[in-house]
């Protein structure tokens, strides 16, 4: 089996009678380093255990809907915060656009680019 053994699968104890077997290897793959995880991949799934393997997802509506609600996009920020920061901005970019009215800030540059 050559190169297929050494990339694809990899013997492993496994089982009560420690009988070797050849197993898939997870295909998860290392940001730093570029390597592949070394453990084997769960059955019926490219990948292992630490790597979601046995991972399921919600099976429920219910547990979907939650699951839908409390997905963030980038560590703390969720829906809800990007929603308050839109409409914060809008309201400062119409005071801004009233203070340019009133003569208050000055009035916005022209394009730089001349045709």
């Amino acid at each position: 089996m050559g190169k297929l053994a050494s990339e694809e699968f990899h013997v492993g104890l496994f089982g009560n009678n420690d009988k070797r077997r050849l197993v898939k290897r997870c295909k998860a793959k290392s940001r730093r380093t570029g390597e592949r995880c070394k453990a084997p991949a769960t059955r019926s799934k490219a990948v292992c255990r630490f790597h979601g393997g046995c991972s399921t997802g919600p099976r429920t509506d219910e547990g979907r809907a939650r699951s839908a609600a409390a997905k963030t996009v980038h560590g703390t920020e969720t829906r809800a915060i990007r929603a308050a920061r839109k409409a914060f901005t809008k309201r400062l970019a119409a005071l801004v656009e009233l203070g340019r009215l009133c003569g208050a800030f000055p009035p916005k540059p022209s394009s730089r680019r001349k045709a």
